[in-house]
């Protein structure tokens, strides 16, 4: 599986510091951690700084470490952004595995979020069963490739 930093995780993260700002949200650990990091004043300015950027998907996919880190501290906003994109991944995954029948595959995670972020992965994991998804085993490979490669040799 790899999903690239699924942008919209990110964005989800300049979209929960925006709803606390308006105070249409909670509030959220996010907002100082991603302001601290980026050298920011105020949310506004989070909002400019990243779709002012040359690459805005780039500077979204930036925040997604500090997602992980404010889910890790127990963040609400922060783990629902994760528990949203496990579940989008989950969907993503579910496409493929009842075309497969009865065939049974390993699950290969590859992707520099998913490897890199602990709650990710085990809210991908709760998403999978809640989809009655289950895999032989997991393989966490860091190039996607790798793991293509991994399952063409166990279909020789």
């Amino acid at each position: 599986l790899d999903g690239p930093s699924r942008e919209f995780r990110e964005s989800g993260a300049t979209l929960v510091i925006m709803e606390a700002f308006d105070r249409r949200g909670p509030p959220t650990l996010l907002t100082w951690l991603i302001l601290s990091r980026r050298g920011l004043k105020s949310p506004p300015d989070l909002v400019q700084s990243i779709y002012g950027a040359a690459s805005p998907r780039t500077e979204i996919a930036s925040l997604a470490e500090l997602v992980e880190l404010a889910a890790a501290q127990r963040d609400a906003p922060s783990i629902s952004i994760l528990n949203e994109a496990a579940f989008e991944l989950a969907e993503i995954v579910r496409a493929v595995y009842f075309r497969l029948g009865s065939f049974s595959m390993p699950l290969i995670l590859s992707g520099g979020v998913i490897l890199h972020s602990a709650n990710l992965r085990s809210a991908f994991r709760r998403a999978c069963e809640q989809l009655a998804l289950t895999f032989p085993e997991t393989i966490e490979v860091p190039e996607p490739a790798a793991g293509a490669l991994m399952i063409a040799r166990r279909l020789v």
